[in-house]
C-alpha cells in the first residue's frame, strides 16, 4: 500500500487567508518567513486563523535569540510594552515549550 501523499504544510495559512495586513504582510509573506526559518529548524503549523499562526518545533533554530528578534521584527504584536524585558521572556518561552505564536492585530 503506497503512503498518502503529504499535505502542504503551508495549505492551512492559504485556507485561512492568515496575514498582517495592518503590517503589509502578506501570506505569501508568512509563508517565505517560515520557509526561511525552517532552513535552521524544524516546525510544524499546529493553529491557524486569519490573524494568527502557532508553530511546534521538532528542533529549535540554533540560535534562539536570533530567531525571536526576527519574530518581533516581523509580527511587532509579539511585544506589548517593554522589548528589552519581553524578548528575554519569549527566548525562555521558547526554550521550555518549543512552541511559538504569530498574531497580527
Amino acid at each position: 500500500m503506497a503512503n498518502k501523499p503529504v499535505k502542504d504544510m503551508y495549505a492551512p495559512l492559504i485556507e485561512a487567508e492568515t496575514n498582517g495586513e495592518n503590517y503589509d504582510v502578506s501570506t505569501e509573506d508568512i509563508i517565505a518567513r517560515f520557509k526561511q526559518w525552517q532552513k535552521t529548524s524544524s516546525f510544524r503549523i499546529v493553529d491557524v486563523d486569519p490573524a494568527s499562526v502557532k508553530i511546534e518545533f521538532d528542533k529549535l533554530p540554533k540560535d534562539v535569540a536570533e530567531f525571536v528578534k526576527e519574530a518581533v521584527e516581523f509580527c511587532p504584536d509579539l511585544i506589548m510594552d517593554d522589548e528589552e524585558a519581553e524578548i528575554p521572556h519569549l527566548i525562555e518561552q521558547l526554550k521550555k515549550t518549543k512552541k511559538f505564536g504569530f498574531w497580527w492585530d
